[in-house]
């Protein structure tokens, strides 16, 4: 596995390979990282969602640190 690096705008949530790379584009596998510039306003929309799947818990107990570590 090797690597390579380049930026790329997201259209409709696909990324175009620069033409440089075009021998990548018929590669069977490959292993993407995305890095965002503008994290704050991509991360709001997925912690939205991920706070909408808690669930509230009646019948939580609270201990202190030396009753945790009695444990």
């Amino acid at each position: 596995m090797y690597a390579i690096e380049f930026e790329a705008p997201i259209k409709n949530g696909v990324i175009v390979i620069p033409e440089k790379f075009s021998n990548l584009k018929e590669s069977s596998n490959a292993k993407v990282i995305v890095l965002i510039d503008k994290a704050e306003e991509t991360h709001k929309p997925l912690f939205d969602e991920f706070l909408s799947m808690t669930e509230n818990v009646e019948s939580v107990k609270s201990f202190n640190r030396e009753q945790l570590h009695e444990r």
